[in-house]
């Protein structure tokens, strides 16, 4: 079973099954939420005898006669907005409250000598602190304004560990583990896994899967490269390229519908996608034609279903098949999705060629792994020669110089060149100190697969929890 369906049980059953009640008001806080929306649909939630989901944090109608369930963290904000809601009048008949982690005493007290106490018929900590974004991937916000852990191995102060270290007992108690714990050997990975450790002891968790798994702890400083690097997986180019349009998993979707017509449209790329499922951590010069040939197959199917003669695929006039498609209810919502990946594609594959990036590309992997893509070792003055090159190109961004700047003095085993910005405005390129201009290579306008990386990419789960 994926971690996201070990989430979705365990707040199915422990949470909502758990309770025998006609009808409820589920509120949840936005760090409840956030865990919440992770592992369960809407539709869920509203099976469960769910009538209305809605936000601690706002004004809401009061519903006298419903049951109030709160899925909140144990935080002093989120204790007072849900014992507000029980001031006189109270909004709700009475309420279950469920945690997402350990409750601290001088919160509990609060509680117990609120208006809420006598109205409280549930009060119960899940200890189910975990974002499960992906099948195999969950993401910790242990900071208090929420956001990640810093990515460079800086000292992290005692709440933010601790609260940090919570995040993965809890994974881990979800998981029915209690792993073996190593680390690197740096500082802050080093503190960290004392203080998981010292949490594991005090939960007395027992690991009821055998064998006990390893709990490995790293900083970013293990791999300074892999962020700076172009990844031409599907998921990855996009969170890379086209990050303008997307909002953690929801994107916008601009598209010429059939009446000619510009749409912009949310969407969802998530676990209930299939094709995103299927092709997001494939290589993008796998991905296109899967994609396109997934397409046709399915089109093909639904040609039949239509009562339309089969003709080959590459005779098919594809724009009138996908509108008579689009016009059957049963199909429209697939023929949707293969509208959108098909864009999405053909958009990453036209920047790939439009912003040049085989040869910065190439210079990048050249400098991470210390080889060539036929295996050979590269030229260090022919790579410093390229670079000169890229950072004198003024249409190439000044962020990809400047991550190939920063790449090239993480890596090189030489002191790097020192680079200034101009100190005048408008679009121009880097100017190095010393630079000479050299002809572009050649290249077959597709995405390069290179061999042999030696660098490690947290894009592509293997089956192994990924926290990134």
């Amino acid at each position: 079973m994926t971690l996201r369906k070990v989430v979705r049980e365990r707040i199915l059953t422990e949470m909502l099954g758990s309770l025998q009640e006609d009808w409820m008001v589920l509120v949840a806080d936005a760090h409840a939420t956030s865990v919440l929306s992770a592992a369960c649909r809407n539709s869920d939630v509203l099976e469960r005898k769910v009538t209305l989901v809605e936000s601690l944090a706002r004004q809401r109608q009061p519903l006298p006669t419903y049951t109030a369930l709160y899925f909140v963290a144990p935080t002093d904000e989120s204790v007072s907005l849900v014992i507000r809601d029980w001031e006189e009048p109270p909004i709700y008949a009475k309420a279950h409250l469920f945690f997402t982690d350990h409750i601290p005493g001088p919160l509990l007290d609060k509680i117990g000598n609120s208006r809420l106490a006598p109205r409280l018929c549930t009060l119960k900590e899940l200890y189910l602190d975990v974002r499960a974004v992906e099948s195999a991937v969950f993401v910790p916000c242990a900071q208090k304004d929420g956001s990640p852990l810093p990515m460079l191995p800086l000292p992290m102060d005692s709440s933010t560990l601790q609260k940090a270290a919570r995040e993965i007992v809890t994974l881990l108690y979800t998981l029915k583990e209690r792993p073996i714990v190593r680390h690197q050997n740096s500082p802050a990975a080093a503190a960290l896994a004392q203080v998981v450790t010292q949490q594991l002891d005090a939960q007395v968790l027992t690991s009821t899967v055998e064998p006990r798994g390893t709990l490995l702890l790293l900083d970013r400083s293990v791999d300074l490269a892999a962020p700076l690097l172009h990844e031409f997986t599907y998921q990855a180019m996009l969170y890379d390229l086209v990050r303008n349009d997307l909002r953690g998993v929801h994107y916008t979707h601009t598209f010429v519908n059939n009446g000619g017509n510009t749409v912009v449209r949310e969407v969802l790329l998530d676990e209930y996608d299939p094709l995103w499922v299927e092709f997001r951590h494939r290589h993008i010069s796998e991905a296109a034609p899967e994609i396109a040939k997934s397409f046709q197959q399915f089109a093909q199917s639904t040609k039949g279903a239509l009562g339309m003669p089969k003709r080959d695929s590459r005779e098919m006039d594809m724009s009138k098949l996908a509108e008579a498609v689009r016009a059957i209810p049963q199909h429209q919502e697939k023929a949707n999705r293969f509208s959108l990946h098909i864009n999405l594609v053909d958009r990453l594959m036209t920047m790939f060629r439009v912003e040049r990036l085989e040869p910065i590309a190439l210079l990048e992997q050249s400098l991470a792994t210390g080889e060539l893509p036929d295996g050979s070792k590269p030229n260090e003055a022919e790579q410093r020669k390229e670079l000169d090159r890229i950072l004198l190109d003024a249409n190439v961004s000044v962020e990809r110089k400047l991550r190939l700047i920063l790449l090239y003095g993480f890596l090189s085993m030489k002191s790097a060149l020192r680079y200034r910005l101009p100190s005048y405005g408008g679009k121009v390129p880097l100017e190095p100190t010393r630079s000479s201009h050299f002809a572009s290579p050649d290249g077959n306008g597709s995405p390069s697969r290179l061999r042999n990386a030696r660098t490690f990419s947290d894009d592509r789960p293997d089956g192994s929890l990924c926290w990134r």
